[in-house]
This record gives C-alpha cells, sequence and structure tokens, in this order.
C-alpha cells in the first residue's frame, strides 16, 4: 500500500445540555432536492431507520453515504418526539438540542455498518460529527469490511482520528479492513494514546489485513494508552512467535496490565516457543479471564521436546485463579506436550470453560487422536 498523508481530524463538537453535542454552522440542515445526489443512500437510511424503530438497532448495509443521506438521518432524530416513540426497557429517550427547540428519541446504543463507504470527504466529516452528536447513549460502534481508502487514503478520510473524538464510546469493532501500512500504524497509535476516548474498554480488530510497518507503532498505542482495556481482540492478525512476544510486551507494560480480561489471539501462527510468552502472559495479566488460541498451534511437524518455556506455561495453567475460559480448539500438538496440557487443565478448579473442539494430537505411534468433545467441562459456546 502507497504511503498517504494523514487526514486531518474533523471539528470537534460543542457539548450542550445533558452532556450532549449541539450541531455546528458547518451542518447545514436546510437541503435542497438538487442536493440528494443518492437515492439509494437516502433508501438506506429509511430502511435502517424503519429497522431502528421496530428493533431498537441502527445497521447499515452496502451504503455509499452522501451529506445528503447523513442529514436525513439527523432529521430523522431531530423529528420523532417522545410519543412517536414507546421507550424500551424503560430506558429514558436522548435529547437532541438544536438553536430553535429540542426534540426527543429513543437512545441510539449501537451502529453496525458493514461494506459501507462515503462519497467525499465532507460525508466522512459528517458521519463523525452525527455520532459526537448522539452523546453518551451510543455506547457501540461496529465497522466492518470498509474499503481501506475511506480510512487512509486519497481522499484524506481518516475515520479512526474522528472516531476517538467519540468520546463515549466503550466498544469498538473494526473487522474485516485493511489496516497495512506505516500511516494506518500511526492513525491507530494516536488513536490509542488520545485521551478523549477513555471510555472505550474494548476493542476489536478481527480478521484485517496487517503487517509490519503497521504493528510497531500500534503496539506503542496500546502500551501507552492512558486507560487500560478490557477486551482485545486480534482474530486473523496471524501472529509468529516473534510478533507474539512484542504484543505481550505492551500489554504487560501497558495499563490493561491490571484491566484486560479477555484476549483473542485466534489464528495466530506460533511454534513451540510461544508457550514461554503464553506462560509470561498468564502469569503477568492478573486479571486475565478468558485467553482465545484457537487454530494457533500446528506443532505436528516440530520438535516434541519439552522446552522450559512450555513447562513454565504448564504450570501456570495449573496454579493460574483467574483464568475462567480456555479456547485450544483446532490445535494441532504433539504427545507428550497434550498430555501434561490437558492434566494440567484438570487440575485446575478455577477453571469454568474448556473448549479443545477439533484439537488434533499425534500420538507417540504416529496415529492422530482428533477430539470432537471437550476433554474436561462442557463448553458453553456453540
Amino acid at each position: 500500500m502507497g504511503q498517504t498523508q494523514m487526514s486531518p481530524q474533523p471539528k470537534e463538537m460543542v457539548h450542550g445540555e445533558g452532556g450532549l453535542a449541539t450541531i455546528e454552522e458547518d451542518w447545514h440542515c436546510d437541503t435542497d432536492e438538487d442536493d440528494f445526489e443518492s437515492a439509494d443512500a437516502l433508501d438506506a437510511v429509511d430502511e435502517a431507520w424503519n429497522r431502528f424503530r421496530k428493533t431498537g438497532e441502527l445497521t447499515f448495509s452496502e451504503t455509499c453515504f452522501d451529506t445528503s443521506a447523513i442529514t436525513s438521518l439527523y432529521q430523522k432524530c431531530m423529528a420523532l418526539q417522545t410519543s412517536d416513540l414507546p421507550q424500551q426497557n424503560g430506558s429514558s429517550p436522548a435529547t437532541f438540542s438544536s438553536n430553535k427547540k429540542k426534540f426527543v428519541t429513543r437512545s441510539i446504543t449501537r451502529i453496525e455498518m458493514e461494506a459501507c463507504n462515503f462519497l467525499d470527504a465532507p460525508a466522512a466529516q459528517y458521519w463523525i460529527w452525527y455520532l459526537q452528536m448522539l452523546g453518551p447513549a451510543l455506547q457501540e460502534l461496529f465497522i466492518i469490511g470498509i474499503p481501506n481508502q475511506f480510512l487512509n487514503g486519497e481522499r484524506a478520510i481518516a475515520i479512526l482520528c474522528g472516531v476517538q473524538n467519540v468520546t463515549f464510546l466503550k466498544r469498538l469493532a473494526v473487522d474485516r479492513v485493511d489496516l497495512r501500512g506505516r500511516n494506518m500504524g500511526h492513525i491507530l497509535q494516536n488513536f490509542l494514546e488520545s485521551k478523549s476516548n477513555k471510555e472505550l474498554v474494548e476493542l476489536r480488530f478481527n480478521h484485517c489485513q496487517v503487517d509490519n510497518l503497521m504493528y510497531v507503532p500500534f503496539l506503542n498505542g496500546l502500551k501507552n494508552r492512558p486507560t487500560g482495556l478490557q477486551r482485545l481482540d486480534l482474530d486473523g492478525w496471524e501472529l509468529n512467535t516473534v510478533e507474539l512476544e512484542l504484543l505481550v510486551d505492551a500489554l504487560i507494560h501497558s495499563s490493561s496490565q491490571a484491566t484486560l480480561k479477555g484476549l483473542d489471539l485466534s489464528n495466530s501462527r506460533m511454534g513451540h516457543l510461544a508457550f514461554g510468552t503464553l506462560a509470561k502472559l498468564l502469569s503477568k495479566m492478573t486479571c486475565l479471564e478468558e485467553l482465545n488460541l484457537c487454530a494457533c498451534f500446528n506443532l505436528l511437524e516440530q520438535d516434541a521436546s519439552v522446552t522450559a518455556g512450555f513447562q513454565e506455561f504448564v504450570q501456570q495453567l495449573k496454579s493460574n485463579k483467574s483464568l475462567k475460559e480456555l479456547w485450544l480448539c483446532e490445535c494441532h500438538i504433539l504427545q507428550p506436550m497434550a498430555a501434561l496440557m490437558l492434566q494440567a487443565l484438570q487440575e485446575n478448579s478455577s477453571l469454568e470453560v474448556l473448549n479443545v473442539e477439533g484439537m488434533l494430537v499425534l500420538e507417540d505411534d504416529r496415529k492422530h487422536q482428533k477430539y470432537a468433545k471437550p476433554r474436561i467441562r462442557e463448553t458453553i459456546i456453540p
């Protein structure tokens, strides 16, 4: 991916009554019909809004947003009165303020965008303003499969730079996107180091394209984050043993060391030397309750000797009192290593969920044994 300049951040919103943001002068709500460049986007907004009124979830799929479509979404928020929409689960309505009057609507707590993009840079800026306007009600944002140029590219649209100003988010997912390149790494670093998104506790970057250029800045961001994360999902990053060591080092020297409860490293490419690093992870991350290592080990062709690092890992599996869930699905492990691991896990009375479904073990007689079900304690996850 070619190097590009990091795009400027959108203007910061002004927060009004109740912690909600008022619309800036640059947001023009009076639009002409001639300005509606994309009928498909407007139709998508209408469909999404109708679903939201029925289900309480605002989702968009394969939508190309222009400024008119986002303005239409904003106007729908303003136009709803409390009497138009019954409250759900006793939740209080969110208030949107303008210069003339107040409007109320059900709180939008979660937004999901799948395979969406933006017509131009102003549309992306309008979208960030809209997210900020929703205020503390917005807790979750899922960005799935957005083309890379709309995160960091020729149109200078860096959504993550804007999202860091959506200050009340607690959960952010950015899945199936291209995060490669030094520029994207610095965007992620700035995002993680920002003090404005201190409420963010869960971060997910599953099945993204990554490379070495973005990895070091990303790790620096994790290490220097001012507030700790409770969950980090990196499924599909294909981390090797060295990259795992760098990640663990960043985590144990970060504010997340005493807060991280869940870590997903599924589909990594770990060798037998990774066991020492995993032992350090279990030893130092004192709040870790869930560790997902599905499809991380393919050791059938490697040396079966039990290393000091593996012995440390087994000891941690026996004695660790914080770990509640361990996932080893689809891992391929040699004997006697597999037997030692499973025996250690059986001795850990704190472990509540162990899933080894699909684990392939090479026995001493060179025959494969594949586990179809968990060896101990039934899994709670389908």
